[in-house]
């Protein structure tokens, strides 16, 4: 147990390492190749959203005490996950609705020219919510490979993805499009990996009940 223990933390050590040592190249190559309007618009984009990581970030402790405290009864944390995920979903909805109408005020009061780029970064909250669902299931499974695997995936995957569409000149959008879809593989990936297990665990119970018989 000690052993593992001692895996998991290097494993998750070592993820958060190079995902920090990506977000670092990430920010000076966006300054190469956009300029400093452009670079300030993106921050200014990314800082609102990241606001509701104070949200999030109390739905993911209070999922992951409730679902820790019902480690081996997998019925219960099936309905856990899929009750906050109903939930979560119309929280999501319901904000993102609220900062899309809000969007044309936003971009007076950051003088920026397009709201099209407040919609888009927007996306964000869905991914952030869906994500604050499913992480508390893989931790309190005790998942970390998986957690360790999707600390390095996000911010390589915001790497390639904006890299390439910088290559082809869409700057800003690039920007966008890269930060969106590091967040969109990782939540892929998430729900993958839940269903497939929600799928093994379910058809194991049903075996050892008709087994029971």
């Amino acid at each position: 147990m000690k052993q593992n223990n001692y895996i998991n933390i290097f494993l998750l050590s070592g993820s958060w390492i190079i995902a920090w040592a990506l977000n670092y190249i990430y920010h000076p190559l966006m300054l190469q190749y956009m300029s400093l309007e452009e670079f300030w618009v993106f921050g200014s984009l990314v800082g609102i959203f990241n606001i509701l990581g104070i949200i999030t970030g109390g739905i993911v402790l209070f999922l992951n005490k409730e679902i820790s405290s019902h480690i081996g009864n997998q019925e219960k944390i099936k309905y856990i996950f899929y009750e906050s995920f109903k939930i979560l979903s119309l929280l999501w909805l319901a904000l993102y609705l609220f900062f899309t109408l809000l969007s044309p005020f936003l971009t007076q009061f950051l003088k920026i020219e397009n709201h099209f780029f407040i919609i888009l970064v927007g996306i964000s909250i869905i991914f952030s919510f869906i994500w604050s669902s499913m992480d508390p299931v893989l931790r309190g499974l005790k998942k970390f490979h998986i957690l360790a695997r999707n600390n390095i995936i996000s911010p390589l995957v915001k790497l390639c993805v904006w890299v390439s569409l910088v290559a082809g000149w869409m700057s800003i959008y690039g920007a966008i499009f890269g930060f969106l879809s590091g967040s969109a593989v990782v939540v892929l990936l998430m729900f993958f990996t839940l269903r497939k297990y929600f799928k093994t665990t379910w058809n194991m119970i049903e075996d050892n009940h008709l087994s029971s018989w």
